[in-house]
């Protein structure tokens, strides 16, 4: 029986903490599929530096890990991260084969410990690799340079290229925000051509109004559209993991939903019917949350959603999100289902 350091249930929602940490501390950690019980063990003299990699969509894309992929295909929510003992840099292989032995983890490749993690070549090693790359024949370096430009001018390597590009400026790019000031509805872009494609503009458009933005300023896009840009990172979003928020805020409106299709669960304490559509009492939250929680229901579930200020009798702020109407009859569709008869009222379905 083995007892965890530090147990992450859900990586998704813990990442920065499980980072946090373990920066700077070496010792052996262990993945956990919730979903089909498979585990994956590692080392490493940096766990925090390590641990950060998986969080890299760049790096677990570009590696033929086990582990990798089922990160990707199943989503970080569905795995929990453990510590399971901190140790010394010079023991950190040691331990890593004991636990290896113990639990015969079935996404580990390689049933030996051999990390190269933190360790450093001697300068005589560095010495031999440099020469064996000085002293390439032409034929070779010909060879070689030809499979480079065949490999990467394929139509299948540009589409792949491409797909990267996609999916970093997704992970790591700038989220647009876009009113529309004549039916008051908000939509979200990834990248600024993304934007500019929906409002069929050139994508310096965009840029030109982030920087009057910036300065104070402020001009509709086409005499109807108002910009805001939001620089952050965003989670990864999957099938089979729609998570918005920490789960532990109080009053959460919108759950995590762990089915093989995406299912939106609507708290039935924490809304109501009102003008023909659903307000959803997010007080707890703050602007920009509510604002995440907008734009996972419109790219996953395409639903249109606003967000409602208001300000209570104390004086402060609070934030509502407000489903548009004509998003109403798919709201029904996806959560009618889940709540109890009594409360369908909140969805404006009469008995």
């Amino acid at each position: 029986m083995v007892t965890p350091i530090f147990v992450y249930d859900n990586a998704d929602i813990l990442k920065s903490q499980c980072i946090t940490d373990n920066k700077g501390k070496s010792g052996i950690y262990r993945w956990t599929n919730k979903v089909n019980g498979k585990v994956y063990i590692g080392s490493s003299v940096d766990l925090g530096k390590r641990l950060g990699k998986y969080y890299n969509l760049s790096y677990i894309s570009s590696n033929n890990m086990l582990i990798s992929k089922a990160l990707i295909k199943y989503g970080y929510g569905s795995f929990s991260l453990e510590i399971l003992e901190y140790c010394s840099r010079s023991n950190v292989l040691l331990r890593e084969q004991y636990y290896l032995d113990l639990f015969k983890p079935e996404y580990n490749i390689l049933s030996i410990a051999g990390s190269n993690l933190g360790y450093i070549h001697t300068e005589n090693t560095l010495a031999k690799m440099r020469d064996s790359r000085l002293n390439w024949t032409e034929e070779q370096k010909a060879k070689i340079i030809n499979h480079l430009k065949t490999h990467n001018a394929s139509s299948d390597q540009v589409e792949k290229s491409r797909q990267r590009l996609i999916d970093y400026n997704i992970s790591k790019g700038v989220s647009v925000e876009i009113l529309d000031t004549t039916t008051n509805e908000v939509s979200f872009y990834s990248s600024f051509r993304q934007a500019a494609d929906a409002l069929g503009c050139v994508h310096r458009t965009i840029i030109l109004a982030e920087r009057r933005q910036q300065i104070g300023g402020s001009k509709l896009i086409k005499n109807r559209y108002l910009l805001k840009t939001i620089r952050r990172e965003f989670h990864s979003f999957t099938r089979s993991s729609a998570q918005a928020i920490s789960n532990n805020k109080q009053g959460q409106a919108l759950q995590r939903c762990e089915t093989n299709s995406p299912a939106l669960f609507y708290k039935e304490g924490d809304g109501y019917f009102a003008d023909g559509c659903v307000k959803i009492c997010t007080d707890n939250f703050t602007e920009q949350e509510v604002l995440d929680l907008i734009q996972v229901l419109f790219n996953k579930f395409a639903i249109k959603a606003t967000a409602n200020k208001r300000t209570n009798s104390n004086g402060k702020v609070l934030w509502r999100i407000r489903i548009s109407k004509s998003s109403m009859e798919k709201l029904k569709l996806l959560v009618g289902t889940y709540m109890m008869p009594e409360m369908l009222y909140k969805l404006g379905v009469k008995k």
